[in-house]
């Protein structure tokens, strides 16, 4: 059911007809579900037409530049309840239809750098975020959701700049 649903969400979201080509091939090429099986690294060997990963609860603690390479396809990735430590800068480099990127319950001390500009919601809550560099959502104009953080004071907010602790706006549907 759970599949079901998620298909459907990503099916509404996706600017392509429900018949197109790409629709037609196996379930498991649109939503790769890889949650509480152990995991303690990225797959490697995940479809590139792949539109959600779902790789929450696993023992992953770091993110490499190649773990996404190739999935310019993918629209939602879930990280939650990991135990990331580490993003590398590059990581998302090729993900440029991301939308949707779950982080939340992990143990990263920064928001990871580069993130890609297409994000419209990013939950990085219950981390130990203790830094923000400047330029994190720089063109981040899609950018509508962002997770809860305590976040000690920055430079950011000596500046005048709104602090990194705004509420999450409910409404993913995936309980998250």
């Amino acid at each position: 059911m759970k599949e079901y649903v998620l298909l459907v969400f990503l099916t509404l979201c996706s600017a392509k007809p429900l018949l197109h080509p790409s629709y037609l091939t196996l379930k498991n090429m649109m939503l790769k579900d890889m949650e509480d099986e152990g995991l303690s690294s990225v797959p490697s060997n995940i479809p590139f037409d792949t539109r959600m990963v779902d790789l929450q609860n696993n023992k992953i603690m770091e993110i490499k530049e190649n773990d996404f390479k190739g999935l310019i396809s993918l629209y939602a990735l879930i990280l939650n309840n990991n135990k990331l430590t580490k993003i590398h800068p590059k990581a998302f480099l090729t993900t440029k239809k991301l939308r949707r990127l779950y982080l939340s319950h992990n143990q990263l001390s920064e928001i990871p750098l580069n993130l890609p500009k297409s994000l419209a919601e990013l939950r990085i809550h219950d981390n130990k975020v203790k830094k923000i560099q400047k330029e994190t959502f720089k063109g981040m104009n899609s950018l509508h959701v962002l997770g809860e953080n305590s976040v000690e004071k920055k430079e950011e907010e000596a500046q005048g700049q709104r602090p990194f602790s705004q509420p999450c706006s409910s409404g993913s549907g995936w309980g998250l």
